[in-house]
């Protein structure tokens, strides 16, 4: 039951209180879906108004949308219609052709995602965004050699 959930937040090692969490079913609480790392499941990054679904299948990223669309039009927000989707694997594995739906409008597929300024290549492949930093790092140097 709702009323007897309870919750508590922790990062990295720290962890609050426990405290009750009265109203609804916790988001992902039954799903389970996400990639699997060791002990760990892994569905969702946050980080301000940025939102990274994480998925070992397509089956499971399509009902990681759905949950995310109910529970947008059940809190009314609204969300940019500028998602994007990227397939990471090995080179030689073709790209997946399903069509992923966000309120039953399709996706855009990208070979390359910036996800907080950080490109990820949909081979894993991370020179670009090593490159970037340096390059940047390069320019501001010359330009406090120069004054």
């Amino acid at each position: 039951l709702a009323s007897s959930s309870v919750a508590c937040v922790q990062v990295n090692d720290l962890q609050t209180d426990w405290f009750k969490t009265p109203f609804g079913v916790k988001q992902g609480d039954n799903a389970n879906l996400g990639i699997h790392l060791n002990d760990l499941t892994v569905g969702i990054l946050l980080y301000a108004d940025d939102i990274a679904l994480l998925a070992e299948s397509e089956d499971d990223l399509q009902n990681m949308l759905n949950l995310v669309q109910t529970w947008c039009c059940r809190w009314r927000l609204s969300i940019n219609q500028s998602k994007q989707i990227i397939h990471f694997r090995k080179k030689g594995v073709p790209r997946s052709e399903k069509i992923f739906t966000f309120s039953d409008m399709p996706l855009e597929n990208t070979s390359v995602y910036k996800y907080l300024g950080f490109p990820l290549d949909e081979f894993m492949n991370y020179e670009n965004g090593i490159k970037l930093p340096a390059d940047s790092a390069g320019r501001a140097l010359v330009s406090v050699v120069n004054k």
